[in-house]
């Protein structure tokens, strides 16, 4: 899944600390600005892996280095293909 995360990880974006809880994961971090902080969610969105992402609006007066907390879902059948590969 860290490896997921930064391969979809454009310039622009720096993650901090990535939460796992099944196939919801929590991930903030840095973003240099909005536009960055944009095109990373929409890759992720576009991601065949990714069912579902949420990034919910912060201080909306913030332009550059914006912190950020998004949530993202997996399809089921990758978070399956993940976790059994850890066991």
């Amino acid at each position: 899944m860290t490896t997921f995360l930064r391969r979809y990880a454009i310039a622009g974006i720096a993650l901090r600390d990535i939460a796992a809880d099944g196939a919801t994961v929590r991930v903030a971090g840095m973003a240099r600005s909005r536009t960055h902080l944009n095109a990373f969610r929409d890759t992720l969105r576009a991601a065949p892996e990714v069912a579902a992402v949420d990034l919910p609006i912060t201080d909306a007066e913030l332009r550059g280095d914006i912190p950020f907390q998004m949530t993202i879902t997996f399809t089921p059948q990758v978070w399956k293909s993940w976790t059994g590969a850890l066991q």
